[in-house]
């Protein structure tokens, strides 16, 4: 089939507001089912699952909708209103990442999500508090986990990851990109009022 008819499937299958992927996208990034479903169709009045791009013979292709709402959710600086709107909303806690490859000294600012880091790279995370590097009281504790999904991570048993508590109560973590797949950084900030809870989402291949 040609990239126009492949496109022109496609382009036929969309509904409004939605994003359509397909099964290739869903296993290379080893997709967290919480944000993709299979689309449905009516027939003869009824919602049946639609499962495919393509059907034949020679070949059958899965399409799943992208369900991009959860997906914007899991960055810490949107914020989904009462209403249903999501919010772009500054924030007085943030956490700052910054990758370095083990095999020269170069360091870069890695933004939510903003593309895959490749296995073995290092990863430092900051708290911060108003843009500047926190100072934990006394009376706090700080607890640093690693969410990891994924098949290599839950085969590795290492689906939740806590650093042996080495950076309990510290204001950085250091830890490295091991396990193709979308991760979450959590820091909680345990106080006596309340509790803080931070989430950076990042990619690995």
């Amino acid at each position: 089939m040609t990239g126009t008819s492949w496109r022109h499937l496609m382009l036929a299958s969309i509904v409004n507001n939605t994003i359509r992927i397909g099964k290739n996208i869903v296993e290379a990034l080893d997709l967290p089912d919480e944000y993709y479903y299979v689309p449905t169709i009516k027939v003869n009045g009824k919602d049946e699952n639609d499962y495919y791009i393509l059907k034949s013979a020679e070949l059958n292709y899965n399409q799943y909708v992208f369900d991009w709402e959860k997906y914007l959710n899991s960055f810490d600086f949107i914020t989904k209103r009462p209403n249903g709107t999501l919010e772009i909303l500054p924030k007085q806690f943030e956490l700052k990442a910054v990758v370095k490859s083990p095999d020269d000294s170069s360091m870069e600012s890695y933004f939510q999500n903003s593309h895959a880091i490749p296995k073995g790279e290092n990863i430092s995370y900051t708290l911060l508090r108003d843009g500047r590097p926190y100072v934990r009281a006394s009376s706090e504790e700080i607890v640093w986990q690693a969410i990891n999904r994924g098949a290599e991570a839950a085969k590795a048993n290492q689906s939740l990851h806590d650093f042996g508590g080495i950076f309990k109560n510290k204001t950085h973590c250091d830890t490295t990109a091991s396990y193709l797949g979308h991760h979450i950084l959590k820091c909680s900030i345990k106080r006596f009022s309340e509790n803080i809870v931070l989430k950076f989402p990042i990619y690995v291949r």
